[in-house]
């Protein structure tokens, strides 16, 4: 059963994000609302998620204004197509991470039990982009280490970073799979992920919540007791 957690911003009540956990690894994408507009946009989109986001956007009149993707493995995009078909959106992908895209079967690692659709995708996201909805201003970083085309997207106004599977509370993302790279993961969370202030909320593709500040305290692989491998760099 898919949990669902909602996150509202003290500093505007009319932004929320709906933060929805399903498919075979408990994985997080998130509906990110913005009341007063009705406009709403996506991060991620693991398989199981697509009724729940459907139903969501029907009761409450939101438009879907597209889907953004935080990297390309399957957990992530299993419903990328469905959802893209169904609502006529655009899907936004960093171009090193579209072969996966275009045919996902070839690179699941396992098999899996059910079939996910290609998508020939022509929405490239670039260093910098910017993602609008409403009041909703997040801006694209490239972080690669994960995957080669992992970013992570960063609301200054609102503090909140969408990490994908960068940055976990406790952890970091794995590198051990094909087109990960632990030195290049660890310099993207120097320069792009550890620059924000420590306020700032991480909601990240799988886990809790955490923020900066705790994981720069922390987090065995960034956190105080990391601080010579950055000074070393």
């Amino acid at each position: 059963m898919p949990n669902i957690v909602q996150y509202r911003l003290p500093q505007d009540s009319n932004l929320h994000i709906i933060a929805i956990e399903a498919g075979p690894v408990m994985t997080w994408c998130y509906l990110c609302v913005d009341e007063k507009n009705k406009c709403a946009v996506l991060f991620d989109a693991p398989f199981g998620s697509m009724a729940i986001i459907d139903e969501i956007i029907e009761e409450h009149g939101y438009m879907l204004e597209g889907l953004y993707l935080t990297h390309s493995h399957w957990d992530h995009t299993a419903e990328a197509a469905l959802l893209k078909q169904k609502h006529d959106i655009p899907v936004y992908i960093h171009p090193d991470d579209n072969y996966r895209l275009v045919s996902p079967m070839e690179h699941t690692l396992w098999e899996l039990p059910f079939e996910i659709q290609s998508i020939e995708n022509e929405q490239f996201l670039r260093m910098d982009d910017k993602v609008r909805c409403g009041k909703w201003l997040f801006s694209m970083r490239h972080v690669p280490g994960h995957t080669e085309g992992s970013v992570c997207f960063y609301d200054a106004q609102a503090h909140i970073l969408i990490a994908g599977d960068t940055l976990f509370a406790g952890s970091i993302g794995r590198t051990d799979l094909p087109g990960g790279n632990h030195q290049l993961l660890l310099t993207s969370l120097r320069e792009q992920v550890l620059t924000l202030d420590d306020a700032t909320v991480v909601l990240s593709g799988h886990g809790e919540a955490t923020t900066i500040g705790h994981e720069r305290l922390n987090n065995p692989y960034i956190g105080q007791q990391a601080t010579q491998f950055f000074d070393e760099m």
